[in-house]
């Protein structure tokens, strides 16, 4: 099984919905896996959640997505993909 790696842009995003938890926004980005080489490659039609929330996206070919409207900065982004095992960041 791949891992599933959310870019690190991602976190300083998540970094500032926590600072502006009381405003609507959107969360952009991409999901990516490394392969042996250390090449990234996108993981396409990924789907993206932010867990609890009800809030999810589908990534397009190239594993970019965008979840719009979300109003709470706290919580958890979560990548999954078929043929892929979650991973924890830093694990």
């Amino acid at each position: 099984m791949r891992k599933i790696t959310i870019i690190s842009a991602i976190l300083l995003v998540w970094g500032a919905l926590t600072v502006r938890a009381k405003q609507s926004t959107s969360l952009a980005g991409a999901v990516y896996t490394v392969n042996i080489d250390g090449k990234k490659e996108p993981v396409a039609f990924a789907t993206v959640y932010w867990a609890g929330s009800g809030l999810y996206a589908d990534c397009d070919d190239e594993g970019r997505f965008t979840i719009g409207r979300m109003d709470d900065g706290n919580g958890q982004l979560v990548a999954a993909a078929l043929g892929y095992v979650y991973h924890e960041p830093g694990s």
